[in-house]
């Protein structure tokens, strides 16, 4: 027992080790290459040549230099002016520091995927210590292994100044407080679970929005029979048609955004934004009928969940992400479908946040490589659903 105790040790510190040295070696190097092109170490050039990292260093030199000059409508996020405050606490004006950060939250986000697995896996199970011990190291491993094969993940930390890091951080602790919370009632974790809504609110208000959201479906689902939520979905899919035919105009809380907001946003900033860079989807949800809508939507879900999909990957780096990711996702996805009997209750709340999530940004992005960035906390989801069935499998057919 005492073995089995210090071979548990060793693998959770090592596999957190190497992907923290990795991330940490991949930043250094893109800071010297960004400081080498001209780019002072923010970032390199990626998608085309919209890069919010180097957006976000600009407002943020010019916060350090002259503080007076911040006003209300320069940045909708708190990512500047925090980072221009951490930058002013050291007294460095470098962007090595916002690297830094991100890549602290980076660890907190890390920490937080190893959190919930080990709470899917094992809340409310009966597994022998000798069992959960190797479970646990396996879900370490995949979960590390993951961390450093996904494409998008790794640029999105390290390729720029992306404030990508810290939603997703506050996203995945989000709904670790909310898995806690439906195992059992605590003050701590409905603090936790209100905190990273807030966390998320500060850095982007419609993930925000999807956490409350998710939350509360799952919260209703539960609490109603079966008949009762095939009503509430007749209910929903009627009130969305008449949102959608007559009530565009209609602001919603949290957000303050109405459906043609978010849809001239799609189209418009969208365009402004990234079509230079070649990764535009055309694909128009201004429809004249709620049936194009669907039709349309639909395909919007598809791209953004697993794209760029074969007929849009036009360049290398789109090609890569394909490849890389998109395929990924696929098989992933068509695993947890086949093997989805061995899914407990619980990963419903997951699984909610998933859709809510995809169904949003859907809606709101028409763009390839925003679409890779977006999509991330499903993502690190489904593969952590993923990984959980593999383990599981693994452990029935070692106890046969």
């Amino acid at each position: 027992m005492h073995n089995i105790k210090n071979y548990k040790a060793t693998r959770h510190l090592v596999w957190p080790v190497i992907v923290l040295f990795f991330y940490l070696t991949v930043t250094l190097i893109i800071y010297f290459i960004s400081i080498k092109t001209g780019r002072e170490g923010a970032s390199i050039a990626t998608f085309g040549n919209g890069d919010d990292g180097l957006m976000y260093w600009g407002q943020i030199k010019q916060l350090y230099s002259n503080p007076k000059m911040f006003i209300d409508g320069m940045t909708d996020t708190i990512y500047v002016p925090l980072m221009t405050f951490i930058l002013t606490l050291v007294h460095v004006n470098d962007p090595i520091i916002i690297r830094f950060m991100n890549w602290i939250i980076l660890g907190m986000l890390l920490l937080g995927c190893y959190k919930i697995m080990n709470e899917i896996l094992f809340v409310g199970t009966s597994t022998s210590r000798l069992d959960k011990s190797i479970m646990t190291d396996l879900s370490y491993e995949y979960i590390s292994l993951f961390f450093c094969l996904y494409i998008s993940l790794i640029n999105n930390v390290t390729f720029s100044l992306y404030r990508d890091v810290w939603i997703y951080t506050g996203f995945i602790w989000c709904v670790y407080a909310g898995l806690k919370l439906i195992n059992e009632f605590n003050i701590k974790y409905l603090f936790m679970y209100i905190f990273f809504i807030i966390w998320e609110y500060e850095f982007r208000k419609y993930a925000a929005f999807s956490l409350i959201f998710a939350g509360g479906i799952y919260y209703i689902y539960t609490k109603i029979n079966k008949r009762t939520r095939k009503l509430l979905i007749v209910v929903f899919v009627l009130l969305f048609v008449l949102l959608y035919s007559f009530f565009r105009d209609l602001k919603f809380p949290i957000v303050n955004m109405s459906l043609a907001d978010a849809l001239n946003y799609r189209e418009g900033m969208n365009a402004l934004l990234y079509n230079s860079g070649g990764s535009d989807v055309n694909v128009k949800l201004d429809q004249s009928n709620v049936v194009l809508f669907l039709f349309a939507y639909l395909y919007s879900i598809l791209f953004n969940i697993f794209g760029p999909l074969l007929w849009q990957a036009h360049s290398v780096q789109l090609m890569i992400i394909t490849v890389g990711e998109g395929i990924p996702i696929i098989v992933m996805t068509i695993y947890i479908w086949k093997n989805r009997v061995m899914m407990k209750n619980r990963l419903l709340f997951i699984i909610i946040n998933i859709y809510v999530w995809v169904l949003l940004i859907s809606v709101t992005n028409k763009n390839l490589g925003t679409g890779t960035r977006l999509r991330v906390p499903a993502v690190i989801l489904i593969t952590l659903i993923y990984i959980y069935i593999k383990i599981k499998k693994k452990s029935v057919e070692s106890n046969r």
